[in-house]
């Protein structure tokens, strides 16, 4: 008897494990995929809550034994949850990788350039990882018509062409299940923007050297003349 219990114990938790990394994993892709939609994220919020809710009665049961609990109000509150970030995730995953085939071009506007440092994983041992090299990675904030800003992560060649206050164009489309994202993977730059390039603190000096060496030689140039 004490052999089944440990041996149904064990399978609980393991059960247990798996659902807390599954909701961990939704609700990482929820957020990620929520970066990249422009429905307003209350739509899809106000769908998916109430289909969560609605199997929770049935999903009692395996709740119970997962809780190891008859409380009514912490399994439904479990399965919630747990449903909840799946059936958002699932959803904002179909919708978004079934975009994109009838998209329209969008022009936004720049309203910041920057970038970030960040760190490579060096393992030292065969379990243990510590920092590395630290790497840029450069995006630019873009806002929408109607007021809503985005972070896209670009390559550095565009993060060296486009400046604050530029605009810029990105693709926008609906997925099937009728919400719409925009994806700025194929963003495109005004032929302006193109061709300009932004200048380094380096490039800047130099280029600040050079103007002031030619006006100390052209006011050199007019006092001989004027001798």
């Amino acid at each position: 008897m004490g052999a089944n219990n440990n041996g149904i114990g064990v399978g609980r938790a393991i059960v247990l494990i798996i659902v807390c990394t599954v909701t961990v994993f939704n609700i990482a892709g929820s957020i990620y995929l929520y970066h990249f939609l422009l429905t307003p994220w209350w739509i899809p919020a106000l769908i998916f809550l109430p289909a969560a809710v609605a199997t929770a009665l049935p999903a009692r049961g395996l709740w119970r034994w997962m809780t190891g609990s008859r409380n009514v109000a912490v399994n439904l509150v479990c399965h919630i949850v747990f449903a909840f970030p799946l059936l958002l995730c699932s959803a904002l995953t179909i919708n978004y990788a079934t975009s994109g085939k009838h998209s329209t071009k969008e022009a936004v506007v720049v309203t910041r350039v920057y970038k970030e440092t960040r760190y490579k994983t060096r393992r030292v041992s065969r379990k243990t990882y510590v920092r590395g090299a630290p790497y840029p990675v450069y995006f630019i904030e873009i806002r929408f018509r109607d007021g809503r800003s985005r972070d896209i992560e670009v390559l550095k060649k565009t993060y060296d062409r486009i400046s604050k206050g530029d605009s810029v164009v990105v693709d926008v489309s609906k997925g099937k299940l009728g919400m719409t994202v925009f994806d700025g993977r194929n963003l495109q730059l005004p032929e302006g923007v193109k061709s300009r390039k932004k200048e380094t603190y380096q490039e800047r000096r130099r280029r600040m050297y050079r103007e002031h060496a030619d006006r100390i030689l052209r006011r050199k140039n007019r006092n001989d003349n004027t001798d």
